[in-house]
């Protein structure tokens, strides 16, 4: 058996250079990405345990969705909250709300 170093530690996700291995969960994406970018709109929930390249994949999936890749241009718009187990609603809402502002420059 091969040892394998694993680059996914607990709030220090990998940047794109480093990101290997998860083909078929960006695959998913790019689906959920087209079906909502022609009107079907998709959801999707990224979970796991601590350390397997969560917020990694959430890089990849916002790079997927804000820029051209494979000559495929899509043009969402995309924000980055923080929840924790006591956020509310309300705490949703605004977050969202805030970081909408941000990314418009409001």
């Amino acid at each position: 058996m091969t040892m394998r170093y694993n680059p996914f530690k607990p709030n220090s996700p990998v940047y794109q250079g480093m990101f290997a291995g998860r083909y078929d969960e960006i695959l998913e994406i790019e689906k959920a990405l087209f079906q909502t970018k022609n009107g079907n709109p998709v959801n999707i929930m990224i979970v796991g345990e601590r350390g397997i390249g969560k917020s990694s994949l959430l890089m990849v999936s916002r790079l997927l969705a804000s820029e051209e890749i494979n000559d495929i241009k899509n043009n969402f718009l995309t924000v980055r909250i923080g929840l924790t187990g006591e956020s509310s609603i309300m705490d949703l809402a605004y977050k969202i709300q805030l970081g909408i502002e941000r990314e418009l420059n409001f």
